[in-house]
Protein backbone atom coordinates (compact mmCIF):
# COMPACT_ATOMS: atom_id res chain seq x y z
CA UNK A 1 0.00 0.00 0.00
CA UNK A 2 1.18 3.65 -1.01
CA UNK A 3 2.72 5.54 1.82
CA UNK A 4 2.11 9.46 1.66
CA UNK A 5 3.70 12.42 3.23
CA UNK A 6 2.25 15.78 2.93
CA UNK A 7 4.10 19.16 3.68
CA UNK A 8 6.67 16.88 5.12
CA UNK A 9 4.65 14.91 7.54
CA UNK A 10 4.13 11.40 7.33
CA UNK A 11 0.52 10.53 6.50
CA UNK A 12 0.45 6.24 6.90
CA UNK A 13 -0.93 4.31 4.10
CA UNK A 14 -4.11 3.98 2.75
CA UNK A 15 -5.36 3.22 -0.30
CA UNK A 16 -6.13 5.52 -3.23
CA UNK A 17 -9.58 4.46 -4.45
CA UNK A 18 -11.69 4.89 -7.98
CA UNK A 19 -13.57 2.80 -10.33
CA UNK A 20 -10.71 0.92 -11.26
CA UNK A 21 -10.66 -0.62 -7.82
CA UNK A 22 -13.97 -1.12 -6.98
CA UNK A 23 -13.54 -3.45 -4.16
CA UNK A 24 -11.38 -1.53 -2.19
CA UNK A 25 -11.73 -1.47 1.62
CA UNK A 26 -9.68 0.69 4.31
CA UNK A 27 -9.64 -2.05 6.97
CA UNK A 28 -6.05 -2.06 8.72
CA UNK A 29 -4.75 0.90 6.31
CA UNK A 30 -4.57 4.99 7.99
CA UNK A 31 -7.03 6.42 5.80
CA UNK A 32 -8.70 6.69 2.20
CA UNK A 33 -8.30 8.94 -0.43
CA UNK A 34 -11.77 8.67 -2.84
CA UNK A 35 -11.35 9.79 -6.73
CA UNK A 36 -14.32 11.73 -7.15
CA UNK A 37 -13.97 14.01 -9.95
CA UNK A 38 -12.01 14.13 -13.29
CA UNK A 39 -11.35 17.64 -16.24
CA UNK A 40 -15.35 19.08 -16.50
CA UNK A 41 -18.16 17.20 -16.07
CA UNK A 42 -16.93 13.85 -15.00
CA UNK A 43 -17.88 12.22 -11.41
CA UNK A 44 -16.10 8.78 -11.02
CA UNK A 45 -19.27 6.29 -10.94
CA UNK A 46 -17.67 4.41 -7.54
CA UNK A 47 -17.66 7.74 -5.46
CA UNK A 48 -20.69 7.83 -4.19
CA UNK A 49 -19.80 4.10 -3.07
CA UNK A 50 -15.92 4.70 -1.46
CA UNK A 51 -17.64 7.44 0.36
CA UNK A 52 -19.56 5.87 2.43
CA UNK A 53 -17.27 3.17 2.66
CA UNK A 54 -14.68 5.16 4.08
CA UNK A 55 -17.32 7.08 6.22
CA UNK A 56 -18.53 3.84 7.54
CA UNK A 57 -15.10 2.75 8.28
CA UNK A 58 -14.54 5.92 10.83
CA UNK A 59 -10.74 6.60 9.02
CA UNK A 60 -9.85 9.63 7.95
CA UNK A 61 -10.71 10.42 4.34
CA UNK A 62 -10.74 12.84 1.76
CA UNK A 63 -11.30 13.19 -2.17
CA UNK A 64 -9.38 13.99 -4.95
CA UNK A 65 -9.73 15.77 -8.95
CA UNK A 66 -7.65 14.62 -11.47
CA UNK A 67 -6.60 16.92 -13.56
CA UNK A 68 -6.65 16.98 -17.64
CA UNK A 69 -4.16 19.74 -19.21
CA UNK A 70 -5.62 21.54 -22.06
CA UNK A 71 -9.11 22.35 -19.63
CA UNK A 72 -9.77 25.54 -17.39
CA UNK A 73 -8.19 24.99 -14.23
CA UNK A 74 -10.88 27.22 -12.66
CA UNK A 75 -13.24 25.51 -14.23
CA UNK A 76 -12.07 22.28 -13.10
CA UNK A 77 -12.22 23.33 -9.69
CA UNK A 78 -15.40 24.43 -9.99
CA UNK A 79 -16.31 21.30 -10.71
CA UNK A 80 -15.06 19.44 -8.32
CA UNK A 81 -16.21 21.73 -5.71
CA UNK A 82 -19.94 21.29 -6.53
CA UNK A 83 -19.21 18.16 -6.04
CA UNK A 84 -17.36 17.92 -2.85
CA UNK A 85 -20.51 20.08 -1.45
CA UNK A 86 -22.79 17.37 -1.89
CA UNK A 87 -21.21 14.26 -0.56
CA UNK A 88 -20.92 15.17 3.14
CA UNK A 89 -18.03 13.39 5.57
CA UNK A 90 -14.98 13.56 3.72
CA UNK A 91 -12.08 14.59 6.99
CA UNK A 92 -9.09 15.88 5.25
CA UNK A 93 -7.54 18.42 2.74
CA UNK A 94 -8.79 18.07 -0.44
CA UNK A 95 -6.02 16.60 -2.98
CA UNK A 96 -5.65 17.80 -6.66
CA UNK A 97 -3.65 14.83 -8.81
CA UNK A 98 -1.73 16.41 -12.17
CA UNK A 99 -0.55 13.47 -13.61
CA UNK A 100 -0.82 14.19 -16.98
CA UNK A 101 1.63 16.32 -19.28
CA UNK A 102 1.19 20.16 -19.41
CA UNK A 103 -1.03 20.16 -15.61
CA UNK A 104 2.00 21.66 -14.59
CA UNK A 105 1.38 25.26 -16.36
CA UNK A 106 -1.25 25.54 -14.06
Amino acid sequence: MPRYVVAGRPMGAGPDVSMYQPGANPQGEDFMIVKFTEGIGYLDPWAIRHAAMARSSGKPWTAYHFARPGNDPTREADWFCDMLERIPGWNRAPVLDMEQPGTGAW
